[in-house]
């Protein structure tokens, strides 16, 4: 039977995403976070990533 547990690592929780919420390391921080939560899972067939950056090139 496969394992269900979606495990969210403590560095990558919304704590840490919400302190950066107003800085301009927000889409570094979802970015890391997004490939950390997709690495921890890897046997549930998921893919929370998906192929999106959160990061917009400005200027």
């Amino acid at each position: 039977m496969q394992n269900k547990t979606f495990f969210v690592p403590e560095e990558d929780r919304w704590s840490k995403i919400s302190s950066a919420a107003h800085t301009p390391e927000i889409g570094t921080v979802i970015n890391d976070a997004m490939r950390a939560i997709d690495k921890e899972n890897i046997l549930i067939d998921i893919d929370t990533l998906n192929n999106k950056e959160f990061i917009k090139m400005l200027g």
